[in-house]
């Protein structure tokens, strides 16, 4: 498979379609950030696209929102994945939204060249947490 046809199998993640593999949350292609507080999540989602990222390449979340759609999927979680790092951190992401009152942004970006304009505008938004999913690897940006 060409570079360009594996990333056009990658399929953008919308609000109502969390990518999942082994029912844990995994979005191949997209960086998750998440900021202090719901307002900076506008925020940042606003300034990634004065940046150049399409709308329906950028996703932003409130903290009710990321807390409720995580909840709805712990429970479909499989046995082969409990204990994954996966799962560790979708457990992470949950308690960031319900306890800490942290907002997620979430950008699709298959693109390498762009990672390093996500992460230096995510922390300059506060962020606390930047991570690109990739197939096999879950790679800190922050």
């Amino acid at each position: 498979m060409h570079h360009t046809e594996a990333l056009m199998a990658l399929q953008k993640m919308t609000k109502d379609h969390f990518p999942l593999s082994f029912g844990v949350f995994k979005p191949v292609g997209h960086v998750v950030i998440a900021v202090r507080d719901d307002a900076s999540a506008r925020s940042l989602s606003d300034a990634l696209g004065e940046q150049g990222f399409a709308d329906d390449e950028v996703l932003c979340f409130t903290a009710a929102e990321m807390a409720h759609h995580l909840q709805e999927l712990l429970p479909g979680v499989g046995t082969a994945a409990g204990f994954g790092s996966e799962i560790q951190s979708m457990r992470q992401y949950e308690r960031m939204a319900r306890h800490d009152g942290r907002g997620w942004v979430v950008v699709f970006s298959p693109d390498e060249e762009a990672h390093e304009r996500i992460r230096n505008l995510a922390a300059s938004h506060g962020a606390t947490l930047v991570n690109k999913y990739n197939r096999l690897t879950v790679e800190e940006l922050l």
